[in-house]
């Protein structure tokens, strides 16, 4: 009977120790729900520990306690603190107080009490891991007082906007007349004034202007390459036949093209930047040369440049003995291949200030030669 009383104890005992271990996780995990609850419950209208706004720490403070602590040290030394827009070398700078910037520390307040009381558990949790670690800054709100900041951001609006201009490409009196393109310049003035009116910490501060491109109805992408054409198409030509030269200059060889502005089609161009101001409307320049007047081009090159062949003659000297002048071989253009020439030639960039061709051309036989004359 002992011995069956000791092993029946035995067996209550092991049940107990496996009861106790697989408890054990659990009352682990609802203590620390618990605590979590609780935490929750002693914070609810506290700041977490190790919480901060603005670099001022107001770990574990009710709503009253963070106000007064905010109007203290960061209010009262905001206002004497500077603060400048920079845009590229040039800066205009100011107070908070003249720009009427003061905190708004209801807001603060605010976003200090409910900062890691809401979301998932997961994301509460993070919260009170980033606050116990110091890393739970919230940044303070700034709010304006009349309108001495939207002036001020005015102000540095004037001196930096510059309207875009259109490139144009155009035939005129003296030649190819040109008209660059360019990018505008225009200040975000809303997302300037967004910009001074948030800060991470005291202390004098240097802000960025915020500035967007702006794109005319012809940029770059609609021009430079029709631009190029056009500048190679009037590059002073030098037409050579043997020894034979002409010369034609820039005015005249701008009267050959055609100059089109059309407007562009969607893919034609490059993207513009999502943050830029696009024109209601894009357009692309062409350039090409014209069938028709090259071709009477070529033909006033001939009347210049063509050697006709010479007709052997019989002559007479002081004694009345005939003799024979011998004929001579001409050469003349080839119109239709120096018209093909120049169409493809001439918008393609000069290796220099002028560009030389070598006119295609034919013999031109005579039409009594000597051999003939010499039959007679």
């Amino acid at each position: 009977m002992a011995v069956l009383a000791r092993s029946g104890e035995q067996s209550r005992t092991s049940r107990r120790s496996v009861w106790m271990l697989a408890i054990a996780p659990i009352a682990a995990i609802a203590l620390a729900v618990g605590a979590a609850f609780a935490a929750d419950a002693v914070y609810a209208q506290r700041a977490l520990p190790g919480m901060t706004v603005g670099g001022v720490e107001i770990s574990s403070l009710e709503a009253s306690a963070i106000r007064e602590r905010l109007a203290a040290e960061i209010a009262a030394p905001w206002a004497s603190s500077t603060v400048a827009l920079v845009d590229g070398s040039r800066t205009w700078q100011t107070t908070n107080a003249a720009l009427g910037i003061a905190p708004d520390l209801d807001a603060a307040v605010n976003a200090a009490l409910v900062y890691g009381k809401s979301g998932s558990v997961l994301d509460r949790l993070g919260a009170w891991i980033d606050a116990l670690r110091g890393q739970a800054n919230v940044p303070f709100a700034m709010h304006a007082k009349g309108d001495a900041l939207d002036q001020w951001v005015a102000a540095a609006a004037r001196d930096t906007d510059r309207a875009s201009v259109s490139g144009e490409l155009r035939v005129g009196r003296s030649g190819l007349e040109v008209t660059q393109p360019a990018l505008g310049r225009e200040v975000d003035r809303a997302g300037t004034v967004a910009a001074l009116l948030s800060a991470d910490s005291l202390g004098d501060r240097e802000v960025t202007l915020r500035v967007r491109a702006s794109y005319p109805a012809v940029d770059a992408s609609g021009f430079d390459e029709a631009y190029a054409r056009a500048a190679a198409a009037v590059v002073p030509v030098t037409v050579r036949v043997e020894d034979r030269t002409f010369t034609e200059n820039s005015t005249y060889l701008a009267s050959l093209l055609a100059i089109d502005r059309v407007l562009a089609k969607p893919g034609e161009l490059a993207a513009i930047p999502q943050d830029a101001i696009a024109p209601a409307v894009r357009y692309r320049y062409q350039v090409s040369l014209v069938n028709e007047r090259v071709a009477s081009w070529a033909t006033a090159l001939g009347v210049v440049l063509d050697h006709p062949g010479k007709s052997a003659k019989f002559s007479l000297n002081a004694d009345r003995v005939p003799s024979i002048i011998p004929s001579e071989s001409g050469v003349k253009v080839d119109q239709e291949k120096l018209r093909a020439m120049v169409l493809d030639e001439l918008v393609r960039p000069a290796a220099g200030a002028t560009r030389d061709l070598a006119a295609p051309a034919v013999v031109d036989a005579s039409a009594f030669t000597t051999e003939q004359a010499k039959a007679r």
